[in-house]
């Protein structure tokens, strides 16, 4: 894992609010590196919409099938 040290001198009067707002830059931005990352993979994806479909399709009938073999459709 990479690691990024930052030093930052903040007057102590405004300590607590600046742990606040570092908070929630970090969450940020980690949000944004991970939906970045996972664009990436799913950039490369050969899966479909149509495969999608098909996937949907055939977890509909499954589970349907599960339902009416427990009696409860």
């Amino acid at each position: 894992m990479e690691e990024i040290t930052i030093e930052v001198d903040v007057p102590s009067e405004f300590k607590q609010e600046f742990k606040v707002a570092l908070a929630r830059v970090v969450k940020e931005l980690v949000n944004k590196l991970e939906l970045a990352i996972v664009e990436e993979i799913i950039s490369e994806s050969k899966f479909t919409e149509k495969d999608a479909e098909e996937l949907s399709e055939k977890v509909k009938l499954s589970m349907h099938n599960d339902l009416k073999k427990k009696g409860l459709i």
